[in-house]
């Protein structure tokens, strides 16, 4: 599912909640969440992982407790985060957090490409990844929903 109509069905979704068509409670918000192909994360303007859902847990082979409250980059296994803190390495800020940041602000990221060069269990690996990042306001807090979508498999070798 492309961003553009993931943004359309959540606002879809939203505006049937303020109608009261949907009765919107914690497990229906986690099986539609869980239920969206992409990963699917929502961060707040520190960059500290919310919540995230199944197919964030997937790629990044954490379970929700041990994932959430960790830093973008620490999440995502940044291998400049195994050096340093997220937000503060050589490589900062990448192309990840600066969304996250600009939709903390109220701006949107639609389908950056960026490189995400990732340690995993000590194997160094390289994804190519469309990041989008939106906006989302929760009680007081500002917040962004980001979205990553995995396409290493459709760049050439030498593209990335």
């Amino acid at each position: 599912m492309d961003s553009e109509r993931m943004d359309d069905m959540f606002r879809e979704l939203i505006e049937e909640v303020r109608r009261g068509w949907i009765r919107f409670d914690a497990q229906v918000y986690r099986d539609i969440l869980d239920c969206i192909p992409s990963v699917v994360i929502l961060v707040d303007i520190s960059g500290t992982v919310v919540d995230m859902n199944a197919a964030a847990a997937r790629f990044v082979d954490l379970d929700r407790e041990t994932a959430e409250k960790r830093l973008c980059g620490d999440f995502l296994h940044c291998r400049h985060c195994a050096e340093e803190v997220c937000g503060k390495t050589a490589a900062c800020p990448c192309d990840v957090r600066v969304a996250v940041e600009m939709a903390c602000r109220g701006k949107s990221t639609r389908r950056k490409k960026t490189m995400v060069k990732r340690l995993i269990n000590g194997a160094a690996e390289t994804r190519c990844l469309w990041v989008t990042a939106m906006p989302f306001q929760f009680t007081d807090c500002q917040m962004a929903l980001l979205t990553l979508e995995d396409i290493t498999e459709l760049v050439p070798p030498e593209a990335s």
